[in-house]
């Protein structure tokens, strides 16, 4: 690869914090000599403007956003970013498609101007699929990192989204997917369809073991060992029951949470963690001083539900605590069964609660913190999108009619 342009539907904002796979991704492929145009999802212009003139702490870059909406942004070496608007509801979908209609017209004078003329169009929601229809493009990449029939707030936002989904697996040339339980369900729709698992940045998250990090004042005072948690706090995902568990047996020990909530879920309630004495909620905290915050925990932990969204769910997080070198433990998180070796994974409360009693009993380890940082020294943005490349060079160079749709099996049916 390299010298293409690809215009990115990543259904997130690039700003929004903590960054993801679209944004590490995206800005890879730009460093890599391609041009790539970072289409933020539609936002209504009218509350944007009420916003910025009531002077909503964060909303306070949204001069930025309509200045986007005419003209793209640039924002690294050879990432732009551009804005879309929405007036009208997206939940239906006849709507939805005249909506994206007017923003494809408008997208299209703008790519224009940048001398764009047949990109690769990198999709990551089902709801921008409209837009293959309206814009030229040299391939269509499916890059599928969530179960979104599963999450809450995309059905709130689009309604059924399976319909839209089918679609775009019969129209993608080439499918990327972040979990195993992703990559088996979505192949039966496409058999363009690979498995590239989340990664992490690995530098970044090293720093715990090459630079001392100062202790956030913010927990400065708890004394005794740190379980911590970073990430968001939705209850769909979060498995709050194995938390306060944890809490109260482990009286000794202080679990510390760290991440927004409400985002994906706006019914998530905090009251049940924050009736334990010993649970710490702190909210969010930038990206930059995460690895602060990691230094001062004794075990990383990622308690998840098991449902039908975090059976698709492989979290950056998991590299990114291994890159720190501290031990790891997770639950309900089938993706993660084949580490088993490295004493990360459990099934039940009860699998949870002894490795995190067998990792508070031996953290002087040295070979297994090696084995941890080498493990996460393997999976970074770099190497991900190497393979990316990799497969993308092979299939245009194998396709003889880019663009038509592969043969596929009966697709999923719509939901009612």
């Amino acid at each position: 690869m390299g010298d293409l342009d690809i215009v990115c539907f990543p259904g997130t904002l690039f700003d929004k914090a903590p960054q993801t796979n679209r944004q590490r991704v995206m800005t890879e492929l730009q460093k890599r000599g391609n041009r790539v145009y970072y289409i933020e999802p539609l936002k209504n212009p009218f509350i944007q403007l009420a916003k910025w003139i009531l002077g909503v702490k964060k909303e306070q870059k949204n001069h930025l956003w309509f200045k986007r909406i005419f003209q793209f942004e640039k924002r690294l070496g050879q990432l732009w970013i551009g804005s879309m608007i929405k007036i009208l509801p997206l939940k239906n979908p006849k709507i939805r498609r005249i909506s994206h209609f007017l923003n494809a017209v408008h997208l299209k004078m703008k790519l224009k101007k940048m001398n764009v003329t047949k990109p690769i169009l990198w999709i990551y929601t089902p709801d921008a699929v409209d837009f293959i229809d309206w814009i030229d493009h040299k391939l269509v990449i499916y890059d599928c990192v969530d179960e979104y029939s599963a999450q809450p707030w995309y059905a709130e936002e689009f309604g059924s989204i399976i319909e839209s989904e089918n679609k775009l697996l019969r129209r993608a040339d080439l499918v990327f997917t972040s979990a195993e339980f992703l990559y088996d369900l979505k192949k039966m729709q496409n058999n363009k369809t690979y498995l590239l698992e989340n990664v992490a940045e690995f530098d970044h998250f090293n720093r715990v073991l090459t630079e001392e990090l100062e202790r956030p004042s913010d927990i400065k005072s708890i004394s005794g060992p740190i379980l911590g948690f970073i990430g968001a706090l939705d209850k769909y995902k979060l498995d709050y029951s194995a938390i306060i568990r944890l809490a109260q047996e482990k009286k000794d020990c202080n679990v510390v949470l760290i991440g927004p909530h409400s985002e994906a879920e706006k019914s998530t309630n905090l009251d049940d963690l924050k009736k334990v004495e010993n649970i710490f909620i702190l909210g969010p905290r930038d990206y930059e001083v995460l690895p602060n915050y990691i230094a001062a925990f004794d075990v990383c932990l990622i308690p998840y539900n098991e449902n039908e969204y975090t059976k698709g769910c492989f979290p950056l997080k998991f590299f990114e605590y291994l890159a720190t070198g501290k031990p790891v433990v997770t639950l309900g998180l089938p993706t993660l069964k084949k580490f088993s070796q490295y004493r990360v994974y459990a099934e039940t409360f009860n699998e949870f609660r002894e490795l995190v009693n067998v990792h508070l009993n031996n953290q002087s380890n040295h070979d297994q913190l090696q084995i941890r940082v080498k493990l996460a020294k393997e999976n970074t943005w770099s190497t991900k999108v190497d393979k990316m490349e990799k497969i993308i060079d092979e299939n245009t160079s194998l396709q003889t009619s880019i663009g038509q749709p592969y043969p596929l099996v009966p697709l999923r049916s719509v939901e009612k």
